[in-house]
């Protein structure tokens, strides 16, 4: 698949207080002491179960998500062949930034624009910007962690063009329901809120929400590991996540609990 020109689609906006398909402005330039922020969910969360059966892409410890982490911008030979050997199904990839997943959990953290293109839509990755990236197959749900400087996360679906910002995830889906809760997806396991729908074309629709990173933070296997880890640039990154915890939970206005299926394998 030919990486998508961000010139041509047409922008996905509506009017509205709250609503997740919009991009709230990245002004604010306060620090703030996080050393005593746990990564852990302190979030309301609650917890709910379903009863289709979710089959993971590999075992993992107990409650986690399963995925992958990479910084590369350039997916060398190595560097896909470890990719693939955790259980990612990539099509194909390049050095000059391109990848095409057909399945698995990947979070990119590239120093370079990267372009990782899905099964509903493409998903370009601004160099700086933290990014976790699930396709089940069937479904492709898109998590902003972080990103840096005034060129934010953009997905291209359907020749529609959707804006992230840290804090929002956008779910592509082929589902003909109009309901988030008949979905199923593994990113269901993280603390999401008020979730709403776009039709974006006859086969594919949008659902944008709000999530809480503490929990994206509490579940997604790479970025519990990375809370104790001792690499420099884990530790970089896992700054810039909780730093962005604590902005999010003061800047947002509050609509409700956020929610889980947490027992989607029982």
């Amino acid at each position: 698949m030919v990486p998508v020109s961000l010139s041509a689609p047409t922008v996905v906006s509506s009017t509205g207080g709250g609503n997740p398909f919009l991009l709230i402005p990245q002004n604010n330039t306060r620090t703030e002491n996080i050393g005593t922020f746990i990564a852990t969910d302190q979030t309301r969360i609650l917890e709910g179960t379903v009863t289709k059966t979710y089959i993971p892409m590999r075992a993992t410890a107990k409650g986690l998500i399963p995925a992958s982490k990479t910084y590369q911008s350039r997916f060398q030979t190595g560097e896909i062949s470890r990719l693939r050997k955790e259980g990612n199904v990539i099509a194909k990839a390049s050095e000059n930034g391109y990848l095409d997943l057909d399945r698995g959990n990947i979070i990119f953290a590239p120093d370079k624009d990267i372009v990782v293109s899905l099964n509903e839509g493409t998903v370009h990755i601004p160099a700086g910007a933290v990014v976790a990236v699930m396709e089940n197959g069937a479904d492709s749900a898109i998590l902003d962690l972080h990103q840096s400087g005034p060129s934010g996360v953009k997905i291209v679906s359907e020749n529609k063009l959707l804006s992230l910002h840290p804090g929002k995830m956008i779910v592509l889906s082929r589902s003909k329901s109009d309901s988030f809760e008949d979905i199923e997806h593994e990113c269901k396991q993280i603390g999401y809120m008020n979730p709403k729908t776009k039709q974006l074309s006859n086969d594919v629709r949008a659902f944008g929400m709000y999530f809480s990173i503490p929990s994206a933070i509490k579940k997604l296997q790479p970025l519990r590991n990375m809370v104790s880890s001792r690499d420099r640039q884990d530790q970089k990154t896992m700054q810039k996540l909780l730093m962005n915890a604590v902005l999010l939970r003061e800047q947002l206005p509050y609509k409700g609990p956020f929610m889980t299926t947490a027992n989607i394998n029982p």
